[in-house]
């Protein structure tokens, strides 16, 4: 009678393991929280624009454009981290109106406003944002146009730069180097040691449950076909995305119009505030030698 207890028991836990490594997990990568931030009023003098677009799939996309007061100098798209909304970067955009920067923020698929059920970490989102350049080029035409992301938002980014050589220059920022192994950091962390056949099995069923490869998604892989000029950020005391990762992505750009940007004690989340006043206008400067001309500066 124990004995078939015990059986019980274990059959339990067999059922229990193999429904949340066929349905939990997967599920858990590729469907991130909604978060609908607070919406950050402009000023008067900024004046914004709602916009829409058809991403891949037929699904509707949102986004906010963000006017600088006089006549713009470059234009740039905003990409944010995971379960992050356009909302959320608009503060920094905001920003980068006031130095006479135009500034497009976008929700990815499957985050904020976007429709979507879930989120490809660049498998789709990167040819979502092909449509944005489409859409700034139709809205700006011979103006330049350049990426910036974060985390998510930054390996998305390099993604794009790979195959959209409409885009004239790119910052990268905090990025993963390639989709297997960041969800096996991510696994190990949440159960305190790793487990690479449950992370690897995990993703591959996520893949299927999303129609996606993601032994396809590798923005190290991809940063080789960059030929736009880059600049690459990341925290040095990263403990969610390592530092290493972003200089993967750094070395694997095949020419020298690049600059690699430790920030010294930035976190995953802090960048920009450890940075301060000096790396902001670094990127600033950095957006502003990209104007309609085209005129490259060195990084």
């Amino acid at each position: 009678m124990k004995s078939l207890r015990w059986l019980k028991a274990l059959s339990l836990v067999a059922i229990l393991s193999v429904a949340v490594c066929w349905y939990v997990l997967p599920r858990t990568i590729i469907t991130p929280r909604r978060i609908h931030a607070a919406h950050v009023s402009p000023d008067a003098q900024t004046p914004i624009q709602h916009l829409e677009i058809e991403g891949v799939g037929g699904i509707l996309l949102s986004g906010i454009l963000v006017e600088p007061a006089g006549e713009a100098q470059a234009n740039i798209i905003l990409l944010h981290g995971i379960s992050g909304s356009k909302e959320k970067q608009l503060g920094f955009g905001l920003r980068l109106a006031q130095r006479g920067i135009r500034a497009l923020v976008v929700d990815h698929r499957a985050h904020g406003t976007s429709e979507g059920t879930y989120c490809t970490y660049g498998f789709y989102e990167k040819q979502d944002v092909s449509l944005w350049v489409e859409k700034m080029e139709a809205l700006y035409p011979d103006e330049s146009i350049g990426v910036w992301g974060h985390s998510l938002g930054g390996a998305i980014a390099t993604q794009t730069l790979a195959i959209d050589q409409r885009l004239d220059f790119g910052i990268i920022e905090s990025a993963f180097a390639d989709l297997p192994t960041i969800v096996n950091d991510y696994q190990a962390r949440i159960f305190g040691f790793p487990l690479p056949f449950i992370a690897a099995w995990s993703l591959d069923r996520a893949g299927e449950v999303a129609a996606f490869d993601p032994q396809l998604v590798s923005p190290a892989t991809d940063a080789k076909e960059i030929i736009q000029p880059v600049l690459v950020v990341h925290g040095d005391a990263d403990l969610h995305i390592s530092a290493e990762y972003g200089k993967r992505i750094y070395e694997a750009i095949p020419h020298s119009r690049k600059a690699w940007i430790p920030i010294e004690g930035a976190s995953h989340y802090d960048v920009q505030k450890v940075g301060g006043q000096p790396y902001f206008d670094r990127l600033v400067a950095f957006i502003l030698s990209h104007r309609a001309t085209q005129v490259y500066s060195a990084p």
